[in-house]
């Protein structure tokens, strides 16, 4: 029994490694290990998959306006699920504005927390970074989607097709992609 757990884990693994990170992983051991941990971590969350629909979902932003997700994705938008304690989301913050230096890229990435709206506001200000931040009380999406590790990020299209998802910190190559794929459709 144990060993068909174990065989079934790894196949699911294998299909999944086949459709992770075909455009937006940077290629080299870290980003290996990064798909594979993903991939684990989608075979257990069993809820989200590349090629599938992310579920839209009504959240806030930082003055309490409430946002449906689907009104506000481009060309290709990257939604990045994150804590302001976590060192890895704080890293993907810095290369996102190493990435968004024109300041209309910005509207590419989406970041959602469940943490208050204030504290998220003084972290933003404290690091001197402007980005699309929406509020997921209670982590009812968090939860509606599986998620269990942070930073998470999924990177979907205008119908929400998850063209990819992504455990772990982001490369800066990633912002650079999804902005030079917007400005080449003109979004």
């Amino acid at each position: 029994m144990i060993v068909t757990v174990i065989i079934t884990g790894v196949a699911v693994m294998a299909l999944l490694l086949g459709k992770l990170g075909a455009k937006y992983y940077v290629a080299g051991e870290k980003a290996e290990q990064q798909r594979e941990q993903t991939a684990s971590l989608l075979a257990e969350m069993n809820t989200i998959s590349v090629g599938g629909i992310l579920p839209d979902h009504r959240l806030t932003d930082l003055h309490g306006d409430d946002v449906w997700l689907s009104e506000i994705v481009s060309e290709r938008t990257l939604i990045s699920f994150f804590y302001t304690t976590c060192d890895l989301c704080v890293d993907d913050f810095y290369a996102f504005g190493e990435a968004c230096k024109d300041s209309s890229a910005y509207r590419y990435f989406v970041f959602i927390t469940p943490e208050d709206p204030e504290v998220v506001g003084e972290f933003l200000r404290s690091h001197k970074i402007s980005a699309l931040i929406l509020i997921d009380q209670d982590e009812e999406y968090g939860r509606e989607l599986g998620l269990s590790v942070y930073p998470f990020s999924i990177i979907i299209d205008r119908e929400n097709k998850i063209h990819d998802i992504i455990s772990g910190k982001i490369s800066p190559q990633i912002f650079e992609r999804i902005i030079k794929i917007n400005a080449a459709t003109g979004t």
